[in-house]
């Protein structure tokens, strides 16, 4: 069974905040990492983050899951799943361990990535987590003042052309 919670500063935000959040918070998290050039080998960023990666088969409907711990977390992605797809899940759930840096007394949790919990105040901020550590503001702008479409961005950035225009519409960009 499957324990989820929210913490507590992501509670009572709207979705606009949350947003604002996660992006500050991957901006933060960049900076405190070595300096790695893009696309980010997600596996050696969440392992320098503290986390422990399986990759493996989980089933239907569960991209992604994650276990936090006192000593840091174990981040589980689905092996069924493109690459693309891991490597937004596997920044998905980093989000979801940086979203509880600031929790006192709360080490365990459990999150699971799944269409099931779309919506949810964690949810929207580990998406948005994602988005800004695999396809950051600033390197997007570029792309674009570089004349690159969809299709060349997200071949540059290993993601999805869909992520991309998600991204960039949630930029406005």
């Amino acid at each position: 069974m499957l324990i989820v919670t929210i913490p507590e500063r992501l509670r009572n935000k709207t979705v606009g905040q949350l947003r604002e959040l996660a992006r500050a918070d991957a901006r933060e998290f960049l900076t405190q990492q070595e300096r790695y050039d893009y696309p980010f080998d997600m596996v050696h960023l969440a392992r320098d983050a503290g986390a422990e990666v399986m990759i493996s088969q989980l089933g239907d409907d569960v991209f992604g899951m994650i276990e936090g711990h006192a000593d840091g977390a174990t981040i589980y992605v689905d092996s069924d799943q493109p690459l693309n797809r891991r490597r937004f899940t596997l920044a998905h759930e980093l989000g979801h361990m940086v979203s509880y840096k600031d929790e006192a007394g709360t080490p365990n949790y459990v999150d699971a990535r799944s269409d099931a919990g779309s919506g949810t105040a964690s949810e929207i901020y580990a998406n948005e987590f994602a988005g800004a550590v695999l396809m950051p503001e600033t390197l997007m702008k570029q792309f674009i003042d570089d004349g690159m479409n969809n299709w060349d961005i997200a071949r540059e950035l290993k993601v999805s052309t869909a992520a991309v225009s998600y991204r960039r519409q949630l930029l406005g960009i």
